[in-house]
């Protein structure tokens, strides 16, 4: 009888993916393939459904396999070089000052924010007035006042970012850097590196199922034979 228990335990852990590997990660490095920074007309389509490191002229980091997940890159273009050590990256759009990047998931995902990378330019450090990030309800889930970007040569040259990670249906992550006057005002801030996976939703009766397995784990123990 305990034996059966405990495989029914295990089964229902497994089918709810409580036994698994994590899901596959996507990073936009904001590059086009061949290792040139994005042009203006690939921003409405970079990061769209991931399926492959180089996809339909852009390339992409990490294991490149987020299909469930859409990208809305707020900003003008990509530039290639002098955000401190950072190559290719993404700058806000000149009239809002504020780097706005949304990544939404289709119905019965969410997406898994990580990490991602700040710099100067022309590798210079500034300190800049917020990084936040939202959930699609505009909750907060990350917030940082007077944030350091650093980017130059004395070291770091640039600024990382790493979360617990984030989880939520849509992650929309804001970059002020409105206060940054000269040389281009807030194009002097650069993002790269940008980490995210995408995971699933339990349906109500896996949650049940994944509920039922880790309390029969729990209630089955060894005995000692007297």
């Amino acid at each position: 009888m305990k034996f059966a228990l405990r495989a029914f335990a295990l089964v229902s852990l497994l089918v709810c993916g409580f036994v698994a590997v994590a899901d596959a990660d996507t990073i936009l490095i904001f590059e086009r393939t061949g290792g040139t920074s994005l042009f203006a007309t690939d921003i409405p389509t970079y990061g769209d459904r991931v399926t492959a490191n180089n996809q339909a002229g852009l390339a992409y980091g990490g294991q490149a396999n987020t299909p469930n997940i859409v990208a809305d890159l707020d900003s003008g273009s990509g530039w290639p070089s002098q955000y401190g050590d950072l190559v290719n990256v993404l700058y806000p759009a000149a009239a809002s000052g504020i780097l706005q990047v949304k990544l939404t998931a289709d119905p019965g995902f969410n997406v898994v924010l990580q990490s991602f990378d700040l710099a100067g330019w022309p590798q210079t450090d500034y300190t800049i007035n917020s990084v936040k990030v939202f959930d699609g309800n505009g909750q907060n889930l990350f917030s940082q006042s007077n944030v350091l970007v650093q980017g130059d040569a004395i070291g770091p040259q640039h600024t990382s970012f790493t979360f617990a990670p984030l989880t939520a249906s849509v992650i929309d992550i804001r970059i002020d850097s409105s206060n940054i006057t000269a040389p281009f005002g807030s194009q002097d801030s650069g993002l790269d590196n940008l980490r995210f996976s995408q995971t699933a939703v339990p349906e109500p009766v896996a949650a049940a199922l994944a509920m039922f397995g880790a309390l029969g784990m729990a209630m089955i123990r060894p005995t000692r034979e007297t």
